[in-house]
């Protein structure tokens, strides 16, 4: 039998002061293939452009207490994203027509996503430097990689958020 080969992306975090943004290379042609903007801070939506500008595929919070997006492609609801803000559950859950997949934190901040088989539809790999960050995504040939692009920038912005409330958090007790 032979081995499945994942398709390979690494998504590069592009921050400012008052905008986050993303550039997906694909891996094997070593060519940047897609840009990703957010818009909004408490009901966000993000957007994946291809290289000539086209929204390929977006993500909206659902509201800015529930914990959860809809992602849309063309205008028709495919998958929903949720996830879970309790300490001891990190569990991710996507929902598309063709089932549910479920993604846990495998080290550090690392995510797999497998299907109810326990077969791995993805990978995220989030190595954080102090000047530079670069995220390594492996999609195989069971899961639509465009979701799989959407949700790790998705669970990229929910791990900034989880450590701007820590950062917070810490500050304000030590004062």
């Amino acid at each position: 039998m032979k081995e499945k080969v994942p398709y390979g992306f690494a998504i590069y975090p592009q921050l400012s002061i008052f905008k986050l943004s993303y550039d997906i290379v694909d891996l094997a042609s070593n060519k940047k293939m897609f840009s990703v903007k957010k818009d909004g801070a408490f009901k966000q939506s993000i957007y994946i452009y291809d290289y000539e500008g086209k929204e390929i595929i977006r993500a909206k919070k659902t509201s800015s207490w529930k914990l959860g997006y809809t992602i849309e492609k063309k205008g028709f609801h495919i998958a929903s994203l949720t996830y879970s803000n309790k300490l001891c559950d990190d569990s991710i859950y996507i929902d598309t027509e063709s089932g549910r997949f479920i993604g846990s934190r495998v080290k550090g901040y690392s995510y797999q996503f497998v299907d109810i088989h326990g077969n791995l539809v993805f990978y995220l790999e989030r190595s954080t430097g102090i000047f530079h960050s670069e995220y390594t995504l492996e999609v195989y040939d069971n899961f639509q990689p465009e979701i799989a692009m959407l949700s790790s920038i998705i669970i990229d912005i929910i791990i900034r958020a989880q450590h701007a409330v820590t950062v917070s958090t810490v500050t304000a007790s030590t004062s």
